[in-house]
């Protein structure tokens, strides 16, 4: 991922209990993109 990002995640994981939502996800917003998740 380039190193100007404006916003990063790198291994993002997320669980709801035993549900799990995310798992080991890198993300790199630039500036002027948008970018969504849309979970369960």
């Amino acid at each position: 991922m380039p190193a100007t990002a404006l916003l990063r995640t790198e291994r993002l994981t997320r669980a709801f209990g035993s549900l799990l939502a995310v798992d080991r996800v890198d993300v790199a917003i630039q500036k002027g993109e948008l970018r969504s998740i849309i979970g369960p």
